[in-house]
């Protein structure tokens, strides 16, 4: 859960945009060219369909940190009960010493194992059936195709972030960068970066795409790029299509 927190929880601008330019990238062949020309043919007409599907990401987002939230106040919940029968145990320990009363049957004994086993299957099945949407969902964001998480949402540190970048997207592809605010808003916005050994493109649905003749330019592009436009924007995270 801890890997896929920031996914679940995460509301992003320019979501649809990404994961558009993303899917017609990778339907291109990889091509940088024809992969812009694609994604301006879909931005020319009709536009108006990436905003709904904007607007039908983020429930979709609400849904799944709703889940997520239960199901570990559920671990929680369950956690707490451990303790106590923790205590309980001790408590029962003391006084079979003090009296010399032998411990539990061996019926309750095997109750108590199976109750136990029974909780665990639960949560292992909640944490799949959450693994899954949350695998659904990244594969929605990358158009249709599946993703890597490659980083987690982590601090964008102001001297070493360009780096940061560059050990993030080593191999070639298109990536999903999300940055993210703090606070419980979880307000973000996306830039979409296609790496190969030779040209290379950056979008930005807020400003344009971006292209450069090689990848160390345009990690330091990026870089350059998200400093002065969001710098209310502390951590970032990294998804390879």
């Amino acid at each position: 859960m801890g890997q896929d927190g920031g996914l679940l929880a995460f509301k992003p601008s320019g979501s649809p945009q990404a994961s558009e330019w993303i899917r017609t990238g990778i339907e291109a062949g990889g091509d940088p060219l024809k992969g812009s020309q694609a994604f301006g043919k879909l931005t020319d007409n009709p536009f108006g369909k990436l905003v709904d599907k904007q607007h039908a990401e983020h429930p979709r987002s609400d849904a799944l940190t709703k889940l997520n939230g239960a199901h570990l106040a559920g671990i929680e919940k369950l956690q707490d009960g451990v303790e106590q029968l923790k205590g309980k145990s001790a408590q029962r320990k003391q006084l079979n010493e003090l009296l010399t009363n032998p411990g539990p049957s061996l019926e309750q004994r095997q109750g108590l194992e199976a109750q136990r086993g029974q909780q665990k299957d639960d949560i292992a099945r909640k944490q799949e059936a959450i693994s899954d949407l949350v695998g659904d969902c990244r594969t929605g964001r990358g158009g249709g195709h599946p993703g890597v998480k490659v980083q987690d949402f982590e601090p964008i540190p102001p001297d070493t972030f360009a780096q940061k970048l560059y050990d993030g997207t080593k191999d070639n592809g298109h990536y999903r960068i999300g940055l993210r605010k703090s606070g419980e808003s979880a307000e973000g916005h996306v830039l979409g970066l296609h790496k190969t050994d030779g040209p290379n493109r950056q979008l930005d649905a807020n400003t344009a795409e971006w292209k450069t003749n090689n990848p160390k330019d345009a990690i330091n592009l990026t870089a350059a790029h998200i400093d002065p436009l969001y710098k209310d924007y502390s951590t970032f995270d990294i998804t390879r299509y």
